[in-house]
């Protein structure tokens, strides 16, 4: 009974040798947040695909574009509608030479510092402060201060999110945006400056001071993975991993 014990570890150690890749992984902060950032989760699914993950947290909109036009990421982490977040980055006569697959829900959420006066947003005026009819806070209740927009690069899932949901694809003209780099800025640019708004994915305001000020107002954001088709076994493997991770918390 030992030898045959023995032999099954050792035999399932073979086939995970024989797959195992080093595997370039690039996109949206939220999604990295999610299955990546945690040591334990990503010690798990390397666990359970016998794949060695490098990561690179950016935005979607860099790891999509530097999948489809440049080198070296095998899989992109996305947010936001695939379809459109292909357009952006000029690609969107290629969707089928792409497999994408959709692995949790998450959104775009407005938020502001614990001492604004201000706690909660209509949806109408998100969308006044977006294409800047409203500018200062006093005009929503709030103290007689501008209102400093700050959010992540354009081509960002929160941006485009809210582009989509909330502005019927126009851009957004606020009286002061400021765009981050990377979105794991935003939400500690947020908790230095009262008089900020920020927006950034639902599930980056877990844990932080920052509050949740217009649930009318938050944009559907899909988490992805895509990869270049015919889907690789080992992106199949860590879309299968996924959903057993995320299967797990629940």
């Amino acid at each position: 009974m030992f030898r045959t014990a023995l032999m099954t570890v050792l035999l399932a150690g073979t086939v995970l040798a024989a797959h195992a890749e080093n595997v370039s992984v690039m996109g949206a902060v939220a999604v990295y947040d999610n299955i990546f950032k945690n040591p334990a989760d990503k010690a798990k699914l390397e666990e359970m695909t016998g794949d060695t993950y490098n990561v690179v947290y950016n935005s979607a909109g860099k790891g999509l574009d530097t999948l489809v036009n440049g080198t070296g990421v095998d899989i992109a982490m996305v947010t936001s509608d695939f379809a459109k977040l292909m357009k952006k980055v000029g690609a969107e006569g290629k969707m089928a030479d792409y497999t994408y697959t959709k692995i949790d829900d998450d959104a775009s959420a407005f938020a502001v510092h614990p001492d604004n006066k201000v706690k909660e947003l209509s949806r109408e005026q998100i969308v006044g402060i977006l294409t800047g009819k409203i500018a200062n806070w006093k005009e929503v209740g709030g103290d007689d201060a501008e209102i400093i927009f700050i959010t992540m690069t354009p081509n960002g899932g929160p941006f485009r999110a809210a582009v989509q949901h909330l502005l019927d694809g126009k851009e957004p003209t606020p009286a002061n945006m400021r765009n981050l780099p990377v979105v794991a800025q935003v939400v500690p640019a947020g908790e230095q400056l009262p008089n900020v708004l920020t927006m950034t994915p639902k599930s980056l305001l877990e844990g932080s001071k920052l509050v949740h000020v217009a649930p009318d107002a938050d944009s559907p954001m899909p988490q992805g993975l895509v990869v270049k088709s015919p889907a690789t076994p080992a992106y199949t493997r860590l879309v299968e991993a996924v959903e057993k991770l995320l299967a797990s918390r629940k």
